[in-house]
């Protein structure tokens, strides 16, 4: 992701302005995963606690839930971007 929001995604905005909107929306789906790998660290780090067997299953179906959501998440982020970038910097860059 450093790349992409370090190199990639300012070159493409000086060079393809066009794609600032969906530059965007891929940089809010990077601090979103960011975000939701921290929450899911944390659960993880739960684990280790000394806790009830009704507290492990559910900080277990929690951190089910957040895996659920980041590989939904990483899914639609690589169709997006195969579907929007990649194909203009085949087609602009080329």
């Amino acid at each position: 992701m450093n790349c992409e929001e370090n190199v990639i995604f300012p070159f493409l905005m000086i060079h393809v302005p066009k794609l600032e909107p969906v530059i965007q929306v891929l940089r809010a789906d990077h601090h979103d995963f960011k975000n939701k790998l921290q929450v899911f660290e944390n659960l993880i780090a739960e684990l280790a606690k000394d806790k009830t067997d009704f507290d492990h299953a559910a900080v277990l179906e929690k951190i089910r839930e957040v895996g659920t959501y980041m590989i939904y998440l990483l899914r639609s982020h690589n169709q997006f971007e195969s579907s929007s970038i990649h194909k203009v910097m085949e087609t602009q860059l080329h």
